[in-house]
């Protein structure tokens, strides 16, 4: 079994020139869901903004692909469309780990949509 972090991030899309929510995952899908999914190096939010030393992120994010777009990238408000997906094909949003996180003072960079497990 195969557990994933969903989370929302902020991206600016060049091309319209515009910042938006997508979602990411926390590392490489297993199942169909690694057919929707694409690895991305984002873009700098900010020229200020510094790599961390001690804890280094991650310079390439794992990208949910928009569905009727394959060059594009699901935003937040296209959540419900991303739900469908998994429950389809055989994915659980674990409810439990998700709500203790989020009632947790632990807190995540990014914000914290869900918890997924798959087993393939």
């Amino acid at each position: 079994m195969k557990m994933y972090t969903l989370t929302s991030q902020p991206y600016y899309c060049s091309i319209n020139r515009c910042y938006r929510q997508i979602l990411v995952l926390s590392q490489k899908p297993d199942g169909p869901l690694y057919s929707i999914s694409k690895r991305i190096n984002p873009p700098k939010l900010s020229p200020f903004k510094q790599m961390e030393v001690c804890c280094p992120k991650p310079t390439c994010i794992w990208a949910i692909k928009d569905f009727n777009d394959e060059c594009g990238l699901l935003c937040i408000e296209q959540l419900p469309l991303l739900f469908q997906f998994l429950i389809n094909n055989g994915y659980i949003i674990d409810t439990s780990i998700t709500k203790m996180m989020n009632e947790s003072t632990v807190k995540l960079d990014n914000k914290l949509i869900c918890y997924i497990t798959y087993n393939n």
